[in-house]
């Protein structure tokens, strides 16, 4: 694992006076922490979504004209985009609307820098726990990136590898990839498949991703599956 050093960032509010200062507070963290990139300002939900270069955080205002905070995340959810979403708002009730797969906080304004320190800082060492996985393929290595890695299904004596950009069949059972995948944050679902929980949606009587498609689950196992992923999410979520 390598030590983040670079963060894109989206600050969207229609208050501009709100947005200059969650700005100026993002250059603060980026001046401490030595950790570089872009810090792109929108107005409006509008703005979020025709927006598609990859972005590590949204900083998303919940009462927004047009689409709402609320309403922009739904449609992202699906997006791959976006890596993060931090909530802001003046309710405090909001926070309960604001849960998603991407949320890794919520600040309730007038905001403070160190509430935002805190969870840039979170968001920092989530990208600090990414792996890179080599993949040996008909036409060579290919490198993932696990946080790219959307799960992996056993197909007998092969496995299919299922990211973001692309589909991979590779001579491997998955019991030979179990042991790779220790220390990510992959959901033995099913005897059949490994899931990365970044990419979970919800888990019912399936596992439903953000792509969309279902995955059953092993009903002997569902309460240790749920434990697990409650406890992932805990760990990932920082509301303040």
């Amino acid at each position: 694992m390598e030590e983040v050093r670079e963060m894109n960032i989206v600050v969207c509010d229609d208050d501009e006076v709100i947005r200059k200062k969650i700005i100026q507070m993002c250059f603060k963290f980026q001046n401490e922490t030595h950790i570089t990139g872009e810090i792109i300002e929108m107005s409006s939900g509008e703005d979020v979504l025709n927006y598609h270069e990859q972005i590590d955080v949204l900083i998303l205002d919940i009462e927004l004209p047009g689409k709402n905070g609320i309403q922009v995340m739904r449609e992202i959810e699906q997006e791959q985009s976006y890596d993060y979403i931090v909530f802001v708002s003046s309710h405090q009730e909001a926070v309960w609307n604001s849960f998603s797969c991407k949320t890794v906080g919520f600040i309730r304004k007038p905001i403070e820098y160190e509430q935002l320190r805190r969870i840039l800082k979170k968001v920092a060492e989530l990208k600090n726990e990414e792996f890179l996985i080599e993949i040996d393929t008909d036409q060579g290595v290919c490198v993932v990136k696990s946080s790219d890695l959307i799960y992996i299904k056993g197909e007998g004596s092969y496995t299919r590898i299922v990211t973001k950009n692309e589909s991979l069949i590779v001579r491997k059972t998955l019991s030979q990839w179990e042991k790779q995948l220790t220390g990510m944050n992959m959901l033995r679902a099913h005897k059949s498949y490994f899931i990365n929980m970044e990419y979970i949606k919800n888990i019912k009587q399936n596992v439903i991703l953000d792509t969309g498609e279902e995955i059953k689950i092993s009903r002997l196992r569902k309460s240790e599956l749920l434990e697990k992923y409650h406890t992932f999410l805990k760990k990932k979520a920082f509301f303040l």
